[in-house]
């Protein structure tokens, strides 16, 4: 009987050992999904001001193409303005 109660003790302890084990792999699962949701809010937030960004550049492009035609205009009717005034 000596013998089965240690086989008994001794499998106590192995399924102890593994429920062990089994509570810390949930426990890491639960960190590792909880790591995981909180990354997946923190991409999005980056995708939103990446698009933000995007388009306050497309904003400036658009400004900058606008003031360049500007000037183009510009110093295309001070040229005009200048080979009237050198022709007369």
């Amino acid at each position: 009987m000596s013998s089965l109660q240690r086989k008994l003790e001794a499998q106590s302890r192995q399924l102890s050992t593994s429920e062990q084990i089994c509570r810390d792999l949930r426990s890491s699962e639960s960190d590792l999904q909880e790591t995981l949701r909180v990354k997946e809010m923190q991409l999005d937030m980056l995708r939103m001001r990446l698009n933000e960004a995007d388009r306050l550049l497309e904003l400036e492009k658009q400004r900058i193409a606008d003031l360049q035609s500007e000037k183009d205009r510009s110093v295309a009717s001070k040229l005009v303005s200048f080979r009237f005034v050198v022709t007369w």
